[in-house]
């Protein structure tokens, strides 16, 4: 299974990762118009960095590197568009189906999301911060899609900060 996933992030999913840490929707430039593709970027940028903690033998300068510079992607240019604050996504990673603004609790899922990917990394205060906004409006007793949105990268978050 190793040699697999090897095998998939050294030679799909590394060497397409552009030169600003973004990934595509599907790993080339052809992003579908309606999709949220920056929601699919923090997804496969959250699920790089629960491979490195929980598989220490992924804590390497290839893998380390690129999920920097993701992380470095999210705050520049997905962290401005989501609550608390009140800029802009970098237009050309957008769609049709790419909201204007995350707000919460309409966009709750990408305020834990991103904030558990700003946690873990050298943009802690930004995270914090979008944590803080979205933490409200935690789903207490919801057992479906919105509380696991907010529980699986709370839980994560709060393992990153032991």
């Amino acid at each position: 299974m190793k040699q697999k996933a090897d095998k998939c992030l050294y030679e799909k999913i590394i060497p397409a990762q552009g030169a600003d840490g973004f990934w595509h929707y599907s790993l080339s430039d052809k992003d579908p118009k309606n999709k949220d593709i920056l929601g699919y970027f923090m997804l496969t940028t959250q699920v790089l960095m629960e491979l490195q903690h929980f598989v220490p033998a992924y804590h390497e300068p290839k893998l380390d590197g690129a999920i920097g510079r993701a992380q470095s992607f999210a705050c520049k240019c997905i962290a401005p568009m989501t609550d608390p604050n009140k800029g802009l996504a970098c237009p050309e990673h957008v769609t049709g189906n790419t909201p204007p603004h995350y707000a919460f609790p309409a966009e709750l899922k990408r305020g834990f999301q991103l904030g558990m990917i700003l946690l873990g990394s050298d943009h802690r205060d930004e995270g914090i911060k979008i944590m803080d906004a979205a933490l409200p409006h935690f789903p207490m007793g919801n057992a479906g899609q919105d509380g696991i949105h907010a529980a699986e990268p709370s839980a994560f978050a709060l393992s990153l900060l032991r």
